[in-house]
């Protein structure tokens, strides 16, 4: 399962801390073409949306939950940050 981060997110917030995942799997470089692509973006916005309401329902209520859901954020946003940075950079040599 790729994306695992955004799987063990939402499970740890909503009190699920017990599961184990593929991180190597996390990893792994491959190729995809435009299709594909676009199937992993339009995966991942489900998944994070998916994320958004386990916060919105459980990191109100348990505050456990709500510092593994200020943990996400601040874990997106560090990755969030570096895919932009090399946007960027592929950007600037084309």
């Amino acid at each position: 399962m790729r994306n695992a981060s955004i799987y063990a997110f939402a499970d740890w917030i909503k009190g699920n801390r017990d599961k184990t995942y593929n991180w190597e799997a996390s990893w792994e470089k491959y190729t995809v073409n435009e299709s594909e692509w676009r199937a992993l973006l339009k995966r991942i916005a489900n998944q994070a949306e998916r994320l958004a309401n386990v916060i919105t329902r459980h990191a109100t209520t348990n505050p456990e939950s709500a510092w593994g859901a200020a943990g996400a954020l601040a874990h997106t946003a560090f990755h969030m940050g570096a895919i932009q940075m090399k946007a960027d950079l592929l950007l600037e040599n084309t």
